[in-house]
């Protein structure tokens, strides 16, 4: 079910946009007005984006969000579907962490010949995840290791997947995006 959201979440959407101290933050409300996504390109991969996801109507007051982000890759690995739902190493915000991949689409539609893949950090808390952000001046992203079995800490290098490792994105504004998406969550919630 998350990954069908997370689809229709990625595909369709209303936009409004923050413009905040010169970034270009996207605060979109779902079309069935049941989530927030706020999201900005990325500085080395454009197309690639990080993302907050916050759910309406999950009784947490608007108060959880999901921190994630894609990663476009033309590398042509014939079992690059098989990554999906595995644990990935990386490294971000100068700590070494293990992140879900949630989904890997097929581009070749778009005219781009490869795959978007998108990984989850994990869920936060709203206003605390709001208050580490704050400390920091960008996510960056270097994508290390893909495990085909964790516990075994088994699988292979992520250049065997991605062809570009690293991303960057500026979290110049990311609280100001972020609150306003909990106002408009809470005006659902309210409006439900």
């Amino acid at each position: 079910m998350t990954r069908i959201i997370l689809i229709l979440l990625f595909i369709f959407s209303s936009q409004v946009l923050a413009d905040t101290n010169s970034e270009k933050w996207k605060v979109e409300t779902s079309s069935k007005l049941d989530s927030i996504d706020v999201s900005i390109d990325g500085t080395v991969q454009k197309g690639d984006q990080l993302r907050f996801w916050i759910s309406v109507g999950s009784g947490g007051e608007c108060n959880s969000v999901e921190h994630l982000f894609t990663f476009y890759t033309m590398t042509k690995h014939p079992n690059i579907l098989q990554i999906q739902g595995k644990k990935i190493a990386l490294e971000s915000m100068g700590k070494l962490i293990i992140a879900d991949i949630k989904v890997v689409l097929s581009t070749d539609h778009l005219m781009l010949p490869g795959h978007m893949v998108m990984m989850s950090s994990g869920l936060y808390n709203l206003d605390k995840h709001i208050d580490f952000l704050r400390k920091h001046k960008n996510h960056d992203v270097k994508l290390k290791f893909v495990f085909n079995n964790f516990e075994k800490k088994e699988g292979w290098k992520a250049s065997d997947y991605f062809d570009i490792l690293e991303n960057s994105w500026s979290l110049n504004g990311v609280d100001v995006a972020l609150n306003k998406a909990k106002q408009i969550c809470l005006r659902l919630e309210k409006e439900n």
